[in-house]
């Protein structure tokens, strides 16, 4: 039987056409067909990866037999040969020989930092002794995870950075806002002054927090600061009448344009300050959740 003939027999034993072995080899089956047809023959890693695939030893897949004298035969009995063990390769950590049934092929597209002198990256496969593979993939396995863990817990010292920084500045917003209301409501002492400096104490503490953590609320608040701009600049032209119209209109248009603008922030800030005494109790204990390992 020659070579191709054997290609073409340990194929079909696998039950594979010549395209799924092409792409098990990741080459064509045009060039499976020219193996088989004696019309070329395979390299030593498409040879490798066949006796892989076939599950047979590289002596048996090229046809080479051990020559042994007549009266070898007679003296090595059945009992004493035992099992032939077929060189397969040597392991690329460890240097052991493997035979087949021991080894294990790869492709490492991670490699373990204590391995880096044993093992490389790239295209070209790679031979290991069972033990040594499974103490490579057990270590790609726990350096991953530790990297996984490392994130988690950068993410979450970053979250109690930005918890501690909301709450902080929430409290010099809280402590500003107080001094000045509560300042205005000792001129003038009532009922609704009161009550309003409290809420808006309240407020300037769960406004700043929130707009720091980056909630809903600071996009609704922002929305109101920047939404509102008087529609042109002060241009006119340098003359009696230019003048005139620039008093007259323009000027008179751009001042009644900003008050407008100011309005519109301070109906925003109202809102803001409002719908963030609903929002931080539901927004406090989801920033302290991230917060937390």
């Amino acid at each position: 039987m020659n070579f191709g003939q054997k290609i073409a027999e340990l194929r079909k034993n696998k039950n594979l056409t010549q395209s799924e072995l092409g792409e098990k080899l990741n080459i064509t089956a045009q060039a499976v067909s020219k193996w088989e047809n004696n019309l070329s023959e395979p390299d030593i890693d498409s040879v490798r990866k066949m006796c892989e695939i076939f599950e047979v030893s590289v002596n048996d897949f090229l046809g080479l037999q051990t020559a042994t004298t007549s009266v070898e035969k007679e003296e090595i009995t059945e009992k004493e040969q035992g099992p032939v063990k077929i060189v397969f390769g040597y392991c690329e950590s460890c240097g052991k020989e493997v035979s087949a049934g021991e080894y294990k092929m790869t492709q490492l597209e991670y490699k373990p930092s204590s391995l880096t002198n044993k093992v490389s990256k790239g295209e070209t496969m790679h031979t290991y002794c069972n033990s040594c593979y499974d103490k490579i993939i057990n270590e790609q396995k726990r350096e991953i995870k530790q990297k996984e863990l490392n994130k988690i817990i950068a993410e979450k010292d970053e979250s109690k950075k930005e918890l501690k920084k909301g709450l902080i500045w929430g409290a010099i917003a809280c402590a500003l806002a107080a001094l000045i209301l509560f300042g205005s409501y000792a001129t003038a002492p009532n009922t609704e002054m009161l009550i309003s400096s409290i809420v808006g104490t309240i407020g300037a503490f769960t406004l700043v927090s929130q707009i720091l953590w980056e909630t809903f609320i600071f996009d609704f608040f922002f929305f109101f600061c920047r939404s509102f701009k008087a529609p042109f600049g002060l241009i006119f032209e340098l003359s009696l009448d230019g003048i005139i119209w620039l008093l007259t209109v323009k000027l008179l248009l751009w001042i009644f344009f900003g008050l407008l603008s100011i309005l519109f922030f301070l109906v925003g800030l109202v809102l803001s300050i409002i719908i963030s005494l609903f929002s931080f109790p539901f927004t406090l204990p989801i920033k302290i959740r991230e917060s937390k390992i």
